[in-house]
């Protein structure tokens, strides 16, 4: 590894926790931390969530930690990670739409009711990216 820790790699750092090194893990949580969590924010998901989906994240590349071997850049394994976990999410939540009888009476004067309805493929964060 390099003398100098400006120097080392993501990928020598992953290396270093993988041998039991573990200042390296924090080196490479504190440049990694705040990207990952901003990803989690531009797909939509609230603050509360994303630091769930960060811890989860971290911990996958932790428990991934001895069997990783540089076959690519370390940022793609831990954006394909986060990435899963976000799927994850959206498909254990199930996100739904409120249809709101009320805003569409301006007036007010008929009684309203909320129904839910599940939200389509085209409500999702990543499809809506896509799309544009």
């Amino acid at each position: 590894m390099n003398a100098d820790p400006a120097d080392e790699t993501d990928e020598d750092l992953m290396l270093a926790d993988a041998a039991g090194d573990a200042s390296a893990f924090t080196r490479l949580y504190d440049r990694h931390e705040r990207p990952v969590y901003r990803y989690f924010r531009r797909q939509g998901v609230a603050a509360h969530l994303a630091d769930d989906l960060l811890q989860e994240t971290w911990m996958a590349i932790l428990r991934s930690a001895g069997r990783y071997a540089v076959e690519a850049r370390f940022t793609t394994l831990l954006y394909v990670i986060a990435h899963r976990k976000l799927i994850d999410h959206w498909r254990a939540t199930r996100q739904h739409v409120l249809l709101d009888d009320a805003a569409n009476d301006p007036d007010g004067e008929s009684d309203w009711a909320v129904e839910t309805v599940e939200a389509g493929d085209a409500a999702r964060p990543d499809v809506r990216a896509m799309s544009r």
